[in-house]
């Protein structure tokens, strides 16, 4: 529930009228896929952006995404009277949204929509490995072997795979739970989160509001 604070036209909960949120002229969204909608209507920008990897082509945004819908909504009055800087990025770790999102969001924003987080706790692993499991192996799998003899050979071609971790396909579902929750309850992800949420709050106006959707 959006309840503005100090300096706004509203004294308190109950003169504030939810079905008129023209009042809220500046709008904006960080975060990662969650937020940037992937697969949510249609892909916003076009590949001539593929080269810029903040662009709303790279980051896969969608005109569908959650904050899309929240600056249509009719409550919010006349989008064209109101700026919405649509910063979130598919992929994004906290640090991203930190370093590479907050700093090209205007001071003065009435409404911060955030979601971050679940790459920093391995959330595309729990998807292979207790959903999907488009490459969940077991180490003595016959798959698993053969993937890990053709390696070598890829590497040669292709020497970005470096970073590809094999460990991290031979997990069960419940080790993968186990690691994205020690994950979360980390000092490194409670700090990052924190500042995240600070460096937020700056680019908050007086009356503005924070949703953390996760």
């Amino acid at each position: 529930m959006l309840v503005p604070r100090g300096g706004n036209q509203f004294d308190d909960v109950d003169s504030w009228d939810a079905s008129d949120l023209s009042y809220i002229t500046k709008l904006a969204a960080i975060g990662d896929s969650y937020s940037a909608g992937i697969g949510a209507g249609n892909r916003l920008g076009d590949a001539s952006q593929a080269t810029d990897s903040q662009s709303d082509w790279s980051c896969g945004r969608h005109d569908n995404a959650y904050p899309s819908l929240v600056n249509q909504d009719g409550r919010l009055g006349d989008k064209s009277k109101r700026r919405f800087q649509f910063q979130s990025c598919s992929g994004a770790t906290l640090e991203d949204v930190a370093k590479r999102q907050l700093p090209h969001i205007d001071k003065g924003q009435q409404v911060i929509l955030v979601s971050a987080g679940a790459n920093d706790a391995e959330f595309v692993n729990i998807l292979n490995h207790c959903i999907y499991q488009w490459a969940s192996f077991d180490s003595s799998e016959k798959a698993f072997d053969e993937l890990g003899n053709a390696i070598p050979g890829l590497l040669k071609d292709y020497p970005h795979l470096a970073e590809f971790q094999i460990e991290e396909l031979t997990r069960s579902c419940d080790e993968q739970l186990e690691i994205s929750r020690e994950l979360v309850e980390s000092d490194d992800f409670g700090n990052k989160l924190d500042k995240v949420l600070t460096e937020a709050k700056r680019k908050l106006a007086r009356d503005g509001t924070i949703y953390y959707t996760g």
